[in-house]
This record gives C-alpha cells, sequence and structure tokens, in this order.
C-alpha cells in the first residue's frame, strides 16, 4: 500500500489538551509538535479508513454508474483537487475523504496495535485493520467542541453546502466543472438541470447508504472551484520566493 502526504504537516501543533494524551501517545508528540512518526501513523491510519469506507459503500460501483449516465460527469485534474482528495488513498475520480484523522485521540492500547504493525511493515488493509477501523472510527474522525456533544460545523467554506454533524463521516464529491462547448444535446438547459439533479440523487443516496452501512451518522458534500483550496495554489505558494 503507498501511503500518501497527509493534512497535518510536520512541525504543527495539535489542536488537542496535551494533559488528556496517553503517555504513549504524548511520545510520539512531544509538547503537541508534529513529528514525522505521526504523519507516518495518521497516514497509514487514513489509508485504512479510507479503504473500508470504500468497501463498504461500493464506492467503485457507484462511481461506474456515475460514468453511465451520459452527463458528461469528468474527474478534475490534480491541480484543481485539494488537498484531501489529491493524497486519498482511494484510488477513485469523485469521492474521497474530507475528515481530518485524529491519532491522538487512540486509547493506549489502540495507538501500540497501529504503531506495531507500522513497524512491522504491516501496511495492507486486512481483516485485522477493518476491526481497528470499525473500533476507532467514530474516535478518529468526528470534530469536538468543550461541552458541545453534537454541532454543525464547516468542511470547508462556512457556507450551507459544506456544513455538516461534527459526528459524520463526511465524503467530498467533485466533478470538473463543464466546459462551455459540451456536448449535452439539444437541450442544453434542461440536460444541465438534469446533471444538477442527478448530484443531488447522488449526495441523497450515498448518504443515506453510507449511514447505515458505517452505522454512523455520513455526509456527502458537492465541492466545486469556489469551495476548495486547490492543490495547485497550494503547490504556487509553497514554489513562491519568500520576501525577506
Amino acid at each position: 500500500m503507498e501511503l500518501k502526504q497527509k493534512q497535518v504537516i510536520l512541525g504543527d501543533r495539535l489542536d488537542c489538551d496535551l494533559n488528556g494524551l496517553d503517555p504513549v501517545v504524548k511520545a510520539v508528540v512531544p509538547e503537541g509538535v508534529v513529528t514525522e512518526r505521526y504523519l507516518a501513523l495518521e497516514s497509514l491510519c487514513r489509508a485504512w479508513i479510507e479503504q473500508y469506507i470504500s468497501g463498504k459503500l461500493s464506492l467503485p460501483t457507484v462511481e461506474k454508474q456515475i460514468r453511465e449516465t451520459g452527463l458528461l460527469f469528468e474527474p478534475v485534474s490534480e491541480v484543481e483537487m485539494d488537498s484531501y482528495q489529491a493524497y486519498s488513498t482511494m484510488g477513485l475520480d469523485f469521492f474521497y475523504l474530507r475528515n481530518d484523522v485524529k491519532i491522538e485521540r487512540l486509547k493506549a492500547e489502540c495507538f501500540q496495535r497501529l504503531s506495531s504493525r507500522f513497524d512491522r511493515g504491516e501496511l495492507d488493509f486486512n481483516g485485522e485493520s477493518m476491526q481497528f477501523v470499525q473500533e476507532n472510527l467514530s474516535e478518529l474522525t468526528k470534530e469536538k467542541e468543550d461541552d458541545l456533544p453534537e454541532f454543525m460545523c464547516s468542511f470547508g467554506p462556512f457556507i450551507e453546502s459544506c456544513m455538516a454533524s461534527n459526528n459524520s463521516v463526511v465524503l467530498g464529491l467533485r466533478f470538473a466543472d463543464l466546459r462551455d462547448d459540451a456536448d449535452l444535446g439539444e437541450d442544453w438547459i434542461t440536460a444541465f438541470d438534469t446533471r444538477i439533479k442527478t448530484i443531488r440523487r447522488i449526495q441523497s443516496t450515498v448518504s443515506a447508504y453510507g449511514t447505515e452501512r458505517l452505522g454512523l451518522p455520513c455526509a456527502v458534500i458537492n465541492y466545486n472551484n469556489s469551495t476548495v483550496d486547490k492543490l495547485g495554489s497550494e503547490l504556487a505558494q509553497k514554489d513562491s520566493p519568500q520576501k525577506s
């Protein structure tokens, strides 16, 4: 299994209560600072979660059905993706995991299981990995606020279309914008309206099925060029010369 870059960055400071961390976990994030070890373990855990969700929700089959609609659904290029999609291990064109994965919340026993698998080079998703994800998915993905067990939060810009419950497993859904010369038939307006309704139906159907299959609230957010931080923009900022 190829492990890819994650959302947290080396040297970042975790937004968590350090006093509440297990000593085993604290050793990997001294003073709450993200280390290479933390990144490696988070990457492995995220990959397992992605494979678990993709399988439970039959997402490759869903994508095949989307392509067969004849509504010109196409994937975006990598530079147009946000980092969550670009570094996903799902191997899909349209769906990706939009939650952050917070391995610092794991109990000591679970954290040690993850660490041991990584140290032995046992990275592949298998029955043991599946059980690990089933036991910890909610704790690893949900957002938390003091004294608020449940609330709505933003997974992107602070707009209604990017909001979901803090307890949700959130999937991003992204398609390339239609080109001006896209051939949708003679009645372009009707075909475009059908495309929008199809996207909404995909969101509703996959959300309901995901909630049933995962045993957790599942939300599907349809992102577009105005609701993502494009990877191309991030790379351009990273490569641009710094002003003194």
